[in-house]
């Protein structure tokens, strides 16, 4: 019976810890607006030095930290944040990821292409209103992936303001509705 109780007790915790551990987001419900914060890693760039050489924050993927929870929180401070997220988009439609602060001055979108960063779109407060993709209040960005395809994206941001968002992924309809519920 000690035995049959170990064999158990074991296979939960290997369970719990193997598949609990799985990080890549599955968007496959057309109208979800699925916070993604709980699946986000983030990196505190104290002196915004790897904004003049994103590559270089490839290589620290070992010191991003898994966020615990729907908001990422920093509250005041002159630091710049990396995000990381990775998404598997199982939809036929577009999605975007929206970041849920209207007052972070610099967000900047970078897609992973084998070690390399590419800047893929920018926008924040300091950016005007027209670089938005959906023209609404909270910045956003096209997620270009196609059905089945999983990437790695990389948002910079920095601002005056304190650092405090979630971030969710949707469809142009779900992020509207998310915004207008009324309408």
């Amino acid at each position: 019976m000690y035995k049959i109780l170990i064999s158990l007790f074991s296979y939960f915790i290997f369970f719990n810890f193997s598949f609990g551990q799985n990080t890549t987001i599955v968007y496959d419900q057309e109208n979800e607006l699925k916070s993604i914060g709980n699946s986000t890693f983030y990196l505190e760039d104290t002196t915004s030095r790897f904004i003049s050489s994103p590559i270089n924050i490839i290589s620290l993927n070992d010191k991003f930290i898994k966020n615990e929870g729907d908001v990422l929180n920093f509250a005041n401070t002159q630091s710049a944040f990396w995000f990381r997220f990775e998404i598997e988009k199982n939809i036929d439609k577009d999605i975007y990821l929206e970041v849920q602060n209207p007052m972070l001055d610099s967000l900047l979108l970078f897609e992973q292409i084998g070690n390399k960063l590419k800047q893929i779109d920018k926008s924040g407060a300091s950016f005007p209103f027209s670089y938005r993709k959906l023209k609404y209040t909270l910045p956003n960005f096209l997620l270009q992936l196609g059905k089945g395809e999983k990437k790695t994206f990389y948002v910079y941001t920095k601002s005056n303001f304190p650092t405090q968002t979630s971030l969710s992924v949707g469809t142009s309809k779900s992020l509207f509705e998310s915004q207008h519920p009324y309408d």
